[in-house]
């Protein structure tokens, strides 16, 4: 690792993942649960659960 360093060679960063929150939001609003929301959206039930409580930024 230290020699790519010294080569000039920087490790990647991953990109955050966003979600759609106002998707999210709106699918609860349209009476689905939590299950069905992650089914349609492919996000955790964690963090469906962050969205609609508005813990995630």
């Amino acid at each position: 690792m230290a020699r790519a360093f010294s080569f000039g060679v920087r490790p990647l960063k991953k990109s955050k993942q966003s979600y759609d929150h106002g998707r999210v939001k709106q699918l609860k609003a349209n009476g689905l649960g939590v299950v069905e929301i992650m089914r349609q959206t492919g996000i955790s039930k964690t963090h469906v659960y962050r969205i609609l409580n508005k813990r995630c930024i």
